[in-house]
């Protein structure tokens, strides 16, 4: 997203897949960094699926279970870590662009 440095609905799709694969005709190439985020993406999948936790002991850092109030921030140019309120509310400012586009009433 180039107006915000917090991902819109389905943006974690370009990391699960190879970038170019979802969209055939495409010039869009991950760079270094990015297949950095996919990989810590993939393994926190494959680790909740085996371990039922996404970061189970000896992890880097701890993906606390979701309380409504902090969400997990994966960031290409810093450590990943668990995000704070500035973060939360531009993720509910996304989610509020989103409910107007799509005219969902929350």
């Amino acid at each position: 997203n180039a107006n915000t440095d917090v991902a819109g609905h389905a943006e974690q799709m370009n990391y699960y897949f190879n970038f170019g694969n979802l969209r055939p005709g495409s010039s869009r190439k991950g760079t270094p960094e990015d297949y950095k985020v996919s990989k810590r993406m993939i393994k926190y999948l494959v680790n909740f699926a085996y371990y039922d936790d996404p970061t189970p002991p000896g992890s880097p850092m701890k993906w606390k279970q979701f309380n409504g109030q902090e969400f997990l921030r994966i960031s290409n140019s810093r450590s990943d870590s668990m995000a704070d309120e500035s973060v939360v509310q531009k993720l509910l400012n996304v989610l509020n662009l989103w409910s107007y586009v799509v005219g969902w009433e929350l």
